[in-house]
């Protein structure tokens, strides 16, 4: 799965979201939110695997990205 797929809505998918949020009830709403965080879940899954660096900043929160890395 490429990167890409996990990080960003297409302006067309955000549009939809804009237009169909206020009719949506609360229920939907939750849904839609689980939904957003699983597909951060995924990326920061993805990039822990690819990237030593992200891996490090979702291990260790505090973590600060240096010169020296």
């Amino acid at each position: 799965m490429r990167v890409e797929q996990l990080t960003s809505l297409s302006k067309r998918e955000l549009e939809a979201l804009q237009k169909v949020l206020p009719t949506m009830t609360v229920k939907e709403k939750m849904d839609l939110f689980e939904m957003l965080e699983e597909r951060e879940k995924r990326l920061s899954n993805v990039l822990g695997r690819s990237d030593m660096i992200e891996f490090a900043k979702y291990v260790y929160p505090g973590f600060k990205v240096g010169a020296h890395h």
